[in-house]
């Protein structure tokens, strides 16, 4: 049999993997925002096969909206996986959250998603009895920072011409 990972959708929309059915088919699976879904590293494969290289920055399973809950250690690139400071779940989070404020601070510069940051937003509110203001502060500026980011990414991608159409 093989072995599964196990993925979780941290956002609050749906994505779709590539998984193969019982007769060896290949179907698309969705998943809601909250689901977890077990899959084969070979299928996680094939769904980033599916995204075209331009496009690599909505690879679901690289962009932290797919978090791994448990991976197939035997996997190629377990450990590239296991690395990515993008794919932090939960229990990372709030496991970072209680390190010291100069620790949070390069926790945070390392990631690169600004879903991950607002879920960093989320569960500290959450813990927000246990928060020091640096603590707050240091996530509210980094998610300023990538929200900036992101917007000067979407502006410079626009026509010329844009502000005429």
């Amino acid at each position: 049999m093989t072995e599964k990972e196990a993925w979780q959708n941290t956002s609050r929309g749906s994505v779709y993997v590539k998984k193969y059915g019982a007769r060896g088919e290949e179907t698309t699976v969705r998943v809601l925002g909250g689901q977890v879904v077990t899959l084969s590293p070979e299928e996680r494969r094939l769904t980033t096969m599916a995204i075209p290289p331009k496009n690599k920055h909505l690879n679901v399973f690289e962009n932290g909206v797919l978090v791994p809950l448990q991976l197939v250690d035997s996997a190629e690139d377990y450990e590239e996986i296991a690395s990515n400071p993008n794919l932090l779940g939960d229990s990372d989070i709030r496991k970072a959250l209680r390190e010291k404020t100069p620790t949070l601070k390069k926790t945070l510069a390392e990631i690169s998603n600004v879903n991950l940051v607002r879920r960093f937003q989320e569960l500290a509110a959450e813990e927000e009895d246990k928060m020091t203001m640096p603590k707050i502060r240091a996530i509210e500026a980094r998610l300023e920072e990538l929200t900036a980011s992101e917007v000067k990414k979407v502006e410079s991608e626009l026509p010329d011409n844009f502000d005429q159409l």
